[in-house]
């Protein structure tokens, strides 16, 4: 399996199970459990586990432990040779935000515990706020990209400062008028794809909920000339493809 690979695994995740278990909190088309207190950009209330995982080869973890990134010796890994054992072992999780680190050459994962988002090998110059786009945080821009949280900070720093490293996320943090985090997927230059829900009753695509009205649309993103990133397409997502990918 390529590392991309994961970010389909992840939004079928977010897709199958997550979004099973938000469904009872949503009504016309907004995720609200905590009676009038959801508010964009911030994860209070949210009904699902957060991931990030980290993606590279067998070495990954030994270079994270030695450059401090990782306080603790991690887990050891799990075999997860298909995307049922890669669902299987998230489901066996109990942690509210957790955060993982995928060795693609030998398909298997592992959980770590604290994680330092300063790499001691990352450049003093980097801009964080470049490698994402304005709305990243909320769906207008209105909110300020500093509120993105230290798994995201690693999401978006951890592949710049490690050669052939991904960085993939289920976002507990509230996106749009709907609510639900979104599935990011990061590479040194920087976003290159996210997942979202979107409440379009009247879609014509196809739906990820018939029920509840709910599509799910993929964004790219690529670089300009003069290196501003920028959303290159959005599309709805056929559902009944996701097990293709």
């Amino acid at each position: 399996m390529e590392k991309g690979d994961l970010f389909w695994w992840l939004v079928d995740y977010h897709c199958q199970v997550n979004l099973k278990e938000a469904s009872p909190y949503i009504k016309a088309g907004v995720l609200d459990n905590k009676g009038g207190l959801y508010k964009e950009g911030r994860d209070a209330g949210c009904p699902y586990q957060g991931v990030l995982v980290v993606a590279n080869g067998s070495t990954l973890a030994d270079r994270l432990v030695e450059d401090h990134v990782i306080h603790d010796e991690p887990d050891e890994f799990v075999a997860v040779p298909a995307r049922d054992h890669f669902f299987n072992y998230l489901n066996r999780q109990s942690t509210e935000d957790g955060a993982y680190i995928f060795d693609g050459s030998n398909q298997r994962i592992t959980t770590v515990g604290e994680l330092n988002n300063n790499p001691r090998n990352f450049p003093r110059d980097f801009l964080t706020y470049s490698r994402i786009p304005r709305d990243f945080v909320s769906a207008g821009g209105q909110l300020p990209l500093s509120m993105i949280g230290t798994k995201t900070r690693l999401a978006i720093k951890l592949p710049c400062a490690y050669d052939n490293t991904e960085a993939f996320q289920i976002k507990r943090s509230r996106y749009g008028t709907l609510g639900m985090g979104k599935v990011t997927h990061f590479t040194k230059d920087g976003l290159e794809r996210e997942f979202l829900f979107d409440y379009k009753p009247d879609s014509s695509g196809s739906f990820i909920d018939p029920k509840q009205g709910i599509v799910g649309l993929l964004r790219t993103y690529q670089r300009d000339g003069a290196g501003t990133l920028y959303r290159a397409s959005e599309e709805i997502v056929d559902s009944k493809a996701l097990k293709d990918y």
